[in-house]
């Protein structure tokens, strides 16, 4: 019989105990401090570089008192970055709906998150983008749904691109912005009416493409050029018959016969 995962139990737990949201202010602050202290740790060191037990010892407590707050590494690991994407997803909605440039200024906002002042990606990000893959099924699937929809409110059909430039240690936010609108798909650009919806104001050259009437001249493609074949070595020519003797060999005779290419009997 398999037994269920204890991660697993313990989050269905917490979900029906409505007690369990409501934890005494101690309880809370020593929470706050193990998630603190195991992000900085988990990003410098990595996930498969701590134990449970090394972690337990760092925070200078028993496994079994840190198990109380988190059955286990990965459960630790998962509520950082489940944080992470609550505090990025706040961030990026304070951009105002009818701003008309809305759509650069939600990146504006990803990127100023999830980066430091000398360019490097914050701890929370650096765990998310490099470690999150490490998790189990249970709890690594419900990030990359998040993952998913935070793509496409950043650039659209362009998610996934938009987020491996911002996702980019170092990199400048105009250059990333550059790549992205040379992508044949870049998002449409949103304009405010008087009315206050958002609307398209331009159209990719893809979508043009789509909706011109002309029809594009269609290019004749030329045969590739094949390879030359290596003709096949000719034999060496006969030496020419001696002075005063006829082709035949002489005066009237028949042709000599070499004996180098006359076959055996």
């Amino acid at each position: 019989m398999q037994h269920i995962n204890p991660r697993i139990l313990r989050a269905e737990a917490d979900a029906f105990d409505r007690q369990q949201r409501f934890l005494p202010e101690r309880d809370r602050q020593r929470r706050e401090h193990i998630l603190t202290v195991a992000q900085a740790l988990l990003a410098r060191h990595g996930r498969h570089a701590i134990t449970f037990a090394a972690m337990a010892a760092s925070l200078r407590m028993a496994p079994a008192t840190l198990r109380r707050h988190f059955i286990d590494l990965d459960a630790l690991l998962g509520e950082i970055l489940s944080r992470h994407l609550l505090a990025l997803s706040a961030a990026m909605g304070q951009v105002p709906f009818n701003d008309p440039d809305r759509s650069r200024k939600k990146r504006e906002a990803y990127f100023t998150f999830t980066h430091g002042p000398f360019g490097g990606l914050t701890e929370a990000h650096l765990l998310y983008t490099r470690d999150r893959h490490f998790l189990p099924e249970d709890l690594l699937t419900g990030l990359e749904q998040t993952r998913d929809g935070l793509g496409e409110f950043l650039a659209g059909p362009n998610g996934r691109e938009a987020l491996l430039l911002l996702d980019t240690p170092y990199i400048k936010l105009a250059n990333s912005e550059a790549m992205l609108a040379a992508l044949p798909g870049e998002p449409i650009t949103e304009t405010i009416t008087e009315t206050g919806a958002a609307e398209p104001a331009t159209e990719t050259a893809t979508q043009a493409g789509k909706k011109s009437p002309l029809r594009p001249i269609p290019v004749r493609k030329q045969p590739p050029r094949l390879p030359k074949l290596l003709s096949p070595r000719r034999p060496p020519s006969l030496p020419p018959p001696p002075r005063g003797e006829g082709r035949g060999g002489g005066p009237g005779g028949h042709a000599a016969i070499n004996p180098r290419l006359s076959h055996p009997p």
